[in-house]
């Protein structure tokens, strides 16, 4: 498939965001998933093709724009860190000045349980069911005793998880002003 892909110059060199990502990834997880239905009787296979999804929807965070918690820019603030949404998981140790990833989590908003139970859901799988729920996928910085107050296997609404631990996210940042 040949696209073209309006990214804006101000996003960094190796961020594709989950709208562009979604039209390359959405073949290969459809493939799965047809292959997933079709083998009922054979746990093993099924078992490895569930693994597969899980790293693929563990691997969507790199196609998201990072949010943020109130408390987690405020303490990046604190250690002379700019806005910490334009910073990946890579970028933890050292741009972000914690080597031992003790003062801030990447969070999967969205759990990856969560992706892998809704693409598994999908009987039928289409290209737009399956961009769908990838476009699912979210990303926040938060202070890691925030994290330590969140569910993380299943979480049926983040929003109001994170709203009943506390945890409050500033509003989404525009590219062009990272």
């Amino acid at each position: 498939m040949t696209m073209s892909v309006n990214i804006c110059p101000a996003q960094r060199d190796d961020f594709l965001p989950i709208d562009v990502a979604a039209d390359y990834l959405v073949g290969p997880i459809m493939e799965i998933l047809k292959q997933y239905h079709q083998s009922d009787y054979l746990e093993p296979v099924r078992a490895h093709f569930r693994t597969l999804l899980k790293w693929m929807a563990r691997d969507l965070e790199n196609f998201v724009q990072p949010m943020v918690s109130v408390a987690a820019q405020e303490r990046a603030k604190e250690m002379g860190l700019p806005d910490l949404r334009q910073f990946r998981w890579k970028d933890q140790p050292k741009k972000m000045k914690d080597p031992g990833r003790a003062i801030f989590h990447w969070e999967h908003y969205t759990p990856v349980a969560n992706i892998v139970r809704d693409l598994l859901e999908i009987n039928t799988p289409s290209r737009e069911t399956v961009t769908d729920v990838l476009k699912t996928a979210r990303i926040a910085w938060i202070l890691k005793e925030e994290n330590a107050c969140l569910n993380h296997r299943s979480r049926p609404d983040s929003d109001n998880d994170y709203r009943a631990v506390g945890i409050r996210l500033l509003p989404a940042a525009q590219p062009h002003s990272l």
